[in-house]
């Protein structure tokens, strides 16, 4: 039997990347679908209404999700987590664990805030949706919300699997 020197710590470096590449994988795709979705109608509306009153169907905002900037925002924290992946398997820095965790920071932040302006009829967010009815989230943001948990457990997994060289 082969002597093998196990390292833990890059095994553990390693599984926090493939989180992290995960929760870039789950941002993009929340992304790029719908954040909003109408849930229920009044129980009357009137016909020049009717045809922004479809029940259950993905809202989108006037020239998307990129329109807020909300999605660039997106695109760009998965983008710091997957550079964050791939150097922290490479050099086994900290560093690029805290990047991750930071980036995944950015990512929540976005999140609560749309969940929140989503469920205010007074928000500036629900009125750029310009629909009646109940808006509730829609399954992007449900997916960006799962990617920044991901992504926050991955990024601390990564710190504590990079620890510092004994001097």
């Amino acid at each position: 039997m082969a002597d093998v020197t196990r390292d833990y710590f890059a095994r553990a470096r390693t599984i926090a990347a493939a989180g992290l590449f995960a929760a870039a994988a789950i941002a993009i795709a929340g992304a790029f679908l719908h954040w909003a979705a109408i849930d229920r109608l009044p129980p009357t509306v009137p016909t020049a209404q009717a045809e922004r009153a479809e029940p259950l169907r993905g809202v989108d905002i006037p020239g998307g999700w990129f329109g807020l900037a909300d999605g660039w925002w997106v695109i760009i924290g998965a983008g710091v987590l997957v550079i964050a992946a791939v150097q922290l398997v490479r050099t086994g820095r900290s560093t690029f664990g805290w990047l991750a965790f930071w980036a995944a920071v950015v990512l929540g932040a976005i999140t609560i805030a749309d969940f929140r302006g989503i469920s205010r009829p007074t928000s500036e967010l629900a009125q750029r949706l310009d629909r009646i009815g109940e808006v509730e989230p829609g399954i992007g943001l449900v997916l960006t919300a799962v990617a920044t948990g991901l992504a926050l457990v991955a990024a601390l997994a990564g710190v504590a699997g990079a620890p510092k060289p004994e001097r």
